[in-house]
Order: C-alpha cells, then structure tokens, then sequence
C-alpha cells in the first residue's frame, strides 16, 4: 500500500470475511487499509512477534503503542508480541502502553 516491501518480521496478513487474503507491511499500513474499507470484516488477522518474527493470531497477541517507529513511511510505532513479560519488557526499553487487539477479529 504504501511501495515498502513486506519485511517477514513486521508483516501482517488479514483474511478477510468474504475469504479474501491481504497481506501488509506493518500493523499501521493494514489498520489504515482496513479504515478505507467500510464494509471489510477480518475474520483473521496474522500478525508477527516483535521478538522472533513469527507469525501469531492477533487474538492470542499482545499489542503495545510505543516510541519505537518501525516504518517511517507510515510512522508504524504498534508491536506485536507473543508473551506478556515481552510486551512489558518493551515498555520498559521504549516507553508506551498496552492496546487493544488493533484488528478487532471476530
């Protein structure tokens, strides 16, 4: 969406309600596509962790808004994680708070 290149670990794969699949280059640039999408429900959302790269459910994930932009194309500062203790440890290293799920999967 915005010409960055999917880095395998911030990308972001969303499937959508009517079984569509989209892949993103951070959380940022799939929360911006989803706002232009009216009627577009996720009914998936895949998400990296911040400390390994691996793919987890968004449901499952830890989110935390911090310093830390990771994208300055779309000023992407929303890092996934798979634990608790890691989402913490990141708030401690940067700063910032602990969101809600920024997909809102059903």
């Amino acid at each position: 969406m915005d010409g960055q290149a999917l880095s395998p670990a911030l990308r972001v794969d969303l499937t959508m309600a009517d079984g569509t699949s989209h892949a993103f280059c951070t959380i940022a640039c799939a929360r911006s596509w989803l706002a232009n999408q009216p009627h577009a429900t996720p009914k998936q959302a895949t998400v990296r962790d911040a400390i390994t790269g691996e793919p987890i459910d968004a449901y499952t994930a830890f989110f935390v808004q911090s310093k830390l932009v990771t994208n300055r194309a779309n000023a992407n500062n929303i890092h996934a994680f798979r634990f608790r203790t890691d989402a913490a440890e990141h708030i401690r290293q940067f700063g910032g708070q602990l969101i809600a799920d920024p997909f809102e999967v059903e």
